[in-house]
């Protein structure tokens, strides 16, 4: 589902499930969508200033190196600084309109997206 929202509406479509879903060669990460340039989005400080302005009443949080998804409930205090905690994250509103990636590489991210 996450894909079908934010990435584009295009026939890389494909392209990009590969690399961010199911991926034999590389190790798959939703965070792809942007460090492969698909998407445009706020990197480094300013998406973590985005993240932390931003409503985040009900999201999701997606671990990136499993199957797992938790849903977090009057999230507004679950700020930047306590997912530098974590490593391949990704959060996102219930309703799909953001997402903030966390990578494990210090060099690469964070993403911050809004539809």
């Amino acid at each position: 589902m996450w894909i079908n929202h934010f990435a584009p509406q295009d026939g890389k479509r494909n392209e990009i499930k590969k690399l961010c879903v199911e991926n034999r060669k590389y190790t798959p990460f939703l965070w792809h969508l942007f460090s492969y340039e698909y998407v445009d989005a706020k990197t480094e400080a300013e998406a973590k200033k985005a993240y932390d302005n931003h409503d985040k009443e009900d999201c999701v949080i997606i671990n990136n190196a499993s199957d797992f998804a938790y849903i977090v409930r009057n999230a507004n205090g679950l700020d930047s600084r306590c997912l530098d905690e974590l490593i391949d994250i990704t959060v996102t509103s219930s309703h799909f309109e953001w997402t903030y990636c966390k990578t494990h590489e210090e060099y690469i991210g964070p993403f911050f997206y809004s539809r």
